[in-house]
C-alpha cells in the first residue's frame, strides 16, 4: 500500500507538471526527499513529456541549479521576474517563499502575491513548459492565491525507503570502521 501511495504521488505530480499547472505547493520538512522526487520526475520521459531543468530558490542563495547560481535572484521579486522570462523547460522549486505569504505575525508581501497572480497566465502560455513548486514546512496560502495554487499531499517515507536509509547508514559506518554493527533483519525492522 505504501509503495502504491508513493507511486500515486509521483504520478500525480508528474500529471500536474505535464498539464502545466503553474503553481504547486508541497508542505513538508523533508526538502531533500521532495527535491529528489521532483528531479526524478523532471528527467523521466515516461512521466513527463518534456524533460525539465530543476532550479531551486532559497533566501540564502537565490536561484541555483546544482553548481550554477543565477546572479541577482536572492530578491524574491527579481527571482519571479527571472522565472517569468526564463526560456527553457524548467521546474522552479521555491523553498523559503512561504514567508512572503504572511507568517508568524508578519504581513503578507502584497507585491509578491500580485506578481504571482500576474505570472499565472504567462507561465501557462509560455512556449516552454514551466512550473513553480513551493516547498514549505507549513501550509500557508494567502486567500488571493488559493485559486491559482494546487496543494499536493506528500506522505511520510515508506517502510522500504526507511530501510534503505538504515542500510546506507550501516554501510557507511562499517566502511569507516568506527562502529561495529551486527543486526539481524528483525532487529533492523524494529529500528
Amino acid at each position: 500500500m505504501a509503495n502504491c501511495q508513493k507511486a500515486n504521488t509521483k504520478k500525480t505530480i508528474a500529471n500536474l507538471l505535464r498539464a502545466r499547472f503553474p503553481f504547486l505547493y508541497i508542505s513538508t520538512w523533508e526538502e531533500e526527499r521532495v527535491l529528489s522526487l521532483i528531479r526524478s520526475i523532471a528527467s523521466d520521459l515516461s512521466l513527463i513529456k518534456t524533460p525539465r531543468e530543476v532550479i531551486t530558490w532559497k533566501l540564502t542563495t537565490g536561484l541555483a541549479n546544482n553548481d550554477k547560481q543565477f546572479h541577482d535572484t536572492k530578491n524574491p521579486m527579481k527571482a519571479l521576474e527571472f522565472i517569468e522570462s526564463y526560456e527553457e523547460p524548467a521546474i522552479f522549486v521555491l523553498q523559503d517563499f512561504h514567508i512572503y505569504f504572511g507568517d508568524q505575525g508578519r504581513l503578507p508581501d502584497f507585491q509578491i502575491i500580485r506578481k504571482l497572480r500576474d505570472m499565472t497566465i504567462s507561465i501557462k502560455q509560455s512556449a516552454y513548459p514551466k512550473n513553480v513548486i513551493f516547498v514549505s514546512p507549513i501550509l500557508l496560502l494567502p486567500t488571493d492565491l488559493q485559486k491559482d495554487i494546487t496543494i499536493i499531499d506528500f506522505e511520510l517515507p515508506t517502510f522500504e525507503e526507511i530501510m534503505h536509509i538504515l542500510e546506507e547508514m550501516i554501510d557507511v559506518n562499517k566502511q569507516s570502521g568506527r562502529i561495529t554493527i551486527d543486526l539481524k533483519e528483525n532487529e533492523k525492522e524494529k529500528l
